[in-house]
């Protein structure tokens, strides 16, 4: 395998692949976690790369997105943010 990086680019956010769910006529969206409430938020993505993705349009880099359990969510629902387990070696 070889890796050619052309550009590099300052200030990209990029948030998980599996925090994106996808609608019907190619749009997607994520789950933004506002006031302890989960909040249906469009998004416009750009590159992907090792699992990560970009995001163009529709969050800035103060949010918290859900990456968990969007099936089982709807738009306003009450949300418990967790910390991600660490691993101990």
């Amino acid at each position: 395998r070889v890796r050619v990086i052309f550009a590099e680019r300052a200030g990209v956010l990029m948030i998980p692949e599996e925090s994106l769910v996808p609608m019907p006529g190619a749009q997607q969206f994520v789950y933004r976690i506002v006031n302890g409430r989960a909040q249906q938020t469009p998004v416009t993505t750009g590159l992907r790369r090792d699992a990560m993705i970009e995001v163009l349009s529709g969050l800035t880099a103060e949010d918290h997105v859900v990456t968990a359990g969007q099936l089982k969510l709807r738009d306003g629902v009450p949300v418990e943010v967790v910390a991600a387990p660490t691993s101990e070696k």
